[in-house]
């Protein structure tokens, strides 16, 4: 029997210790095969991390809020991102808000 790649990755990301790896986890997770933008595990699976220690990290959640279409839990935290520590995280977070498109007036303020 194969395992579905996406919930391989979202096995993975549950318990990776090492941040390179769990970048390439989480920012692989929206490309992998029955995944859809409007999928609560991806977003289940990123918000856990959305505030970990290494911008490595950061950066690659953020990208992959961009693909959560359809979740507005990341919102919030996508917008955080915006006042991010590393730059890289912040322009990451710019390209995911583009992706995902307008911004309610709610969030707008942040």
């Amino acid at each position: 029997m194969q395992v579905r790649t996406r919930d391989l990755f979202l096995a993975r990301a549950a318990d990776e210790p090492a941040p390179e790896v769990l970048a390439l986890l989480l920012s692989g997770l929206p490309d992998c095969p029955g995944t859809v933008p409007s999928d609560a595990a991806l977003a289940d699976a990123l918000l856990p991390h959305a505030r970990h220690p290494s911008a490595l990290v950061r950066r690659a959640v953020a990208r992959a809020f961009g693909r959560c279409g359809g979740e507005e839990r990341v919102r919030p935290a996508l917008l955080a991102y915006l006042r991010d520590t590393d730059g890289t995280v912040r322009s990451q977070a710019c390209r995911a808000l583009a992706e995902r498109g307008n911004v309610p007036p709610t969030y707008a303020r942040h």
